[in-house]
């Protein structure tokens, strides 16, 4: 599926394969589903190439890698976090 024009260059396709459906969904709607997240991300006014969850769990994995390898340098005891920071989201 490509559903994207290039600003520059050649158009990156993606290609999508159903594992397992759970939601039972048709292969028209899956694709329509997947076409329309590819123009919901937020840092872009165009359509990407791949679904915008997809870009907002690489870049939440990589602030998770960064947290992972600051503790690794550290000893194992718990890190204390302040209570107004507790439970709070964080925004890509």
């Amino acid at each position: 599926m490509c559903s994207h024009t290039p600003i520059r260059g050649t158009a990156r396709p993606a290609h999508y394969r159903v594992i397992y459906d759970e939601n039972g969904f048709e292969p028209e709607t899956l694709q329509k589903i997947t076409f329309s997240l590819c123009h919901m991300y937020a840092r872009c006014v165009t359509a990407v190439s791949i679904p915008a969850p997809v870009y907002y769990a690489h870049l939440a994995a990589a602030r998770a890698s960064c947290y992972v390898k600051a503790t690794e340098q550290v000893d194992t005891n718990p890190i204390n976090v302040v209570g107004d920071c507790r439970d709070k989201m964080f925004f890509i």
